[in-house]
């Protein structure tokens, strides 16, 4: 039975719906009743995905609200984008890359504008292969998310190092 109001969805298999308004896994058929699994549509590396790109999304909306006018309202104007990998061309010989900027920087921008739009892409399999962990690769995906928005806005390699090195350890002295 289903909620009223509501019609159930059909069976992965376009099949019936069960008694109850779920729609039954799909059978692998091997002739074991038991052996169920999710229907062939459901492909685990979508879960993935989506799980990924929530905490990108996630990292992108803390940091928005941590950031002051009119930064947070100028991270409106970067399309962030999230991919499994790098393509060849892109990654670094003997390094990895979690994430790129792409575009003009806010502080090269002439009239408030720019010719193209800014993107920020944010690599999946780097982040899980290096941090097991889904607390550590959550944190790394902040701190990879605020490392690109810092090119955004204009800051150079060397610069958003001293920033890292100023977050761990203090001001220097």
């Amino acid at each position: 039975m289903t909620a009223p109001g509501r019609e159930p969805a059909p069976g992965a298999d376009g099949g019936p719906v069960g008694e109850d308004g779920t729609v039954p896994a799909a059978d692998v058929g091997d002739g074991d009743d038991g052996d169920v699994r999710p229907p062939a549509s459901i492909d685990p590396s979508d879960a993935a995905r989506d799980a990924f790109a929530e905490l990108v999304f996630s990292a992108v909306d803390d940091l928005r609200a941590a950031l002051q006018e009119p930064y947070a309202t100028q991270l409106g104007q970067v399309a962030f984008i999230t991919e499994d990998e790098p393509p060849p061309e892109k990654r670094p010989p003997g390094g990895t890359l979690y994430g790129l900027f792409e575009g003009v920087p806010r502080n090269r921008w002439a009239a408030d504008w720019a010719t193209s739009p800014s993107t920020i892409t944010i690599y999946r399999l780097p982040h899980e292969w290096v941090f097991r962990d889904p607390a550590a690769r959550a944190r790394a995906v902040a701190s990879t998310v605020r490392h690109e928005v810092a090119h955004y806005f204009g800051t150079d390699e060397e610069g958003i190092r001293a920033i890292e090195r100023e977050s761990r350890t203090g001001p220097p002295r």
